[in-house]
């Protein structure tokens, strides 16, 4: 689900990406982690936060000091970037 969530994603920070009809992609995909009741340490956070690195950082400049104790702690760092980088569009 987070993975199709972040492809979504990938049409919103393109021109004329946002739909009328449904929320934004942070939006949904924070209800999908809270519905989901992640462990801290759970891979599939993990994995949602480095796909959004991807998605908004390809060249790899995430800073260091950024980094987050627990895995579901940087998924969410991750979607609170992700949130600026789309209204920042």
């Amino acid at each position: 689900m987070l993975v199709g969530m972040i492809w979504v994603t990938q049409f919103e920070l393109g021109p004329y990406g946002k739909s009328p009809t449904h929320p934004d992609a942070v939006t949904r995909m924070n209800a999908m982690v809270e519905g989901l009741a992640l462990a801290q340490n759970s891979f599939a956070a993990e994995i949602l936060s480095y796909l959004v690195k991807v998605l908004i950082d390809p060249g790899g400049h995430w800073p260091p000091d950024q980094e987050r104790p627990y895995a579901v702690d940087a998924a969410n760092d991750a979607m609170i970037r992700l949130n600026r980088c789309i209204n920042a569009q």
